[in-house]
């Protein structure tokens, strides 16, 4: 599950459990569905984002150096 679902399912049970106290048509019931949906797009954004910014650090010739370092990551590498 990645962190975008966790977030989300975290959110809904938090909405589910404050439900019987606000109406489930609710402007605040649609704001948090909305912010449940921009929370996945920016992470799944940011997501696409690392992954090119590692594909671009991957044609260097020292990301494979680097990368070799135990703890180094193709993230932290990339940066």
């Amino acid at each position: 599950m990645d962190k975008a679902t966790k977030y989300a399912l975290q959110l809904r049970v938090i909405a589910q459990e404050s439900y019987p106290n606000v109406d489930r048509h609710s402007f605040l019931v649609e704001k948090l569905r909305l912010l449940i949906q921009q929370l996945k797009q920016s992470i799944h954004h940011l997501k696409q984002l690392d992954d090119a910014m590692i594909q671009l650090a991957q044609q260097l010739d020292y990301f494979e150096n680097i990368h070799s370092i135990p703890g180094i990551g193709k993230l932290s590498t990339a940066m």
